[in-house]
């Protein structure tokens, strides 16, 4: 099934005749004192960009005015749509010149083609912002992007609390929860004690949480949690589970007692979040004269 992307583009009015003494609000070449108002408001579940399921990405996008707003100075909008990429850099492009109000509807392809870039080299971490070129009646152009920053800032141009871009994240989708509470299985790794301090704390019971849409993080006992609460930090990233290198402020004045990554990466299920297993580095940066160590965790949803 194709994962259809919907946003909402409501354009209306905004009259700034009695802002004519406002330097900030009054923009230039402006024949009626009319300027359109700019508000796009993505549907729920329209941020993504599923990297998971890419060639099946369609933006379906409803363009209209405002109800009671029927006048304004705008001729012409263009649809823009900026990529940025995962070096800060992005590429700019319109989608569709002198746009015209109501349903449309545009494939990934036809999103990257307007781009210029390869579809394949379109990661995980990268963004689309759609937004829209504003030619008014004088012939006076309003931007959406300059130097890749949105020019909507002005008050003109939007209302509070309604954004006028539309950020689409690169992501794989994610459908079921994974926070909650789970329970903690040791299956392999690091055992015994360190300085008498046992290292895991078998059958714990711990909280998952969110972090961002592919962040997640729990806190468990390292050294039994003599030492408090440690946090191992991951990344679902499109079917792997990556751990993040996580300090655990436990240290003998060198390298601290840290966790992180392994060569090994377990997977997991986009649509079950019932148990999770998990392999990371106990010691990663060797502290306290100790070795690195693989660990391997089963976590068991509560």
């Amino acid at each position: 099934m194709k994962n259809i992307f919907k946003l909402l583009f409501a354009f209306s009015v905004l009259l700034v005749t009695s802002c004519d003494n406002d330097p900030d609000l009054r923009m230039p070449d402006t024949t009626d004192g009319f300027l359109p108002r700019i508000d796009i408001n993505a549907v729920a579940g329209s941020s993504l960009v599923d990297a998971s399921n890419i060639d099946d990405v369609v933006f379906a996008m409803d363009l209209g005015i405002e109800d009671g707003f029927t006048k304004t100075t705008a001729s012409r909008y263009d649809l823009i749509v900026k990529y940025g990429k995962l070096d800060k850099s992005y590429v700019t492009a319109v989608v569709e010149a002198d746009v015209k109000l109501g349903a449309v509807s545009y494939t990934i392809d036809e999103v990257v083609a307007a781009l210029g870039v390869n579809k394949a080299n379109i990661a995980v971490g990268e963004s689309m912002v759609f937004a829209l070129d504003v030619t008014l009646a004088s012939g006076k152009k309003l931007p959406a992007f300059v130097n890749g920053n949105s020019t909507y800032s002005s008050s003109v141009l939007s209302l509070p609390n309604v954004s006028p871009i539309a950020n689409y994240a690169v992501a794989c989708g994610i459908f079921a929860d994974f926070t909650g509470n789970y329970k903690v299985e040791y299956v392999s790794g690091a055992q015994g004690t360190v300085f008498g301090y046992g290292i895991f704390e078998e059958g714990e019971i711990v909280e998952m949480k969110s972090t961002g849409y592919t962040s997640r993080q729990f806190g468990f006992s390292y050294l039994f949690g003599d030492f408090g609460l440690v946090d191992l930090k991951l990344e679902l990233s499109c079917g792997d589970i990556l751990v993040q290198h996580s300090k655990s402020g436990i240290g003998c004045g060198g390298p601290g007692l840290n966790l992180g990554p392994t060569n090994t990466i377990y997977s997991y299920d986009p649509n079950d979040d019932s148990e999770l297993m998990i392999s990371f580095t106990e010691n990663i940066d060797a502290g306290c004269g100790g070795s690195p160590q693989e660990v391997v965790l089963r976590l068991v949803k509560q």
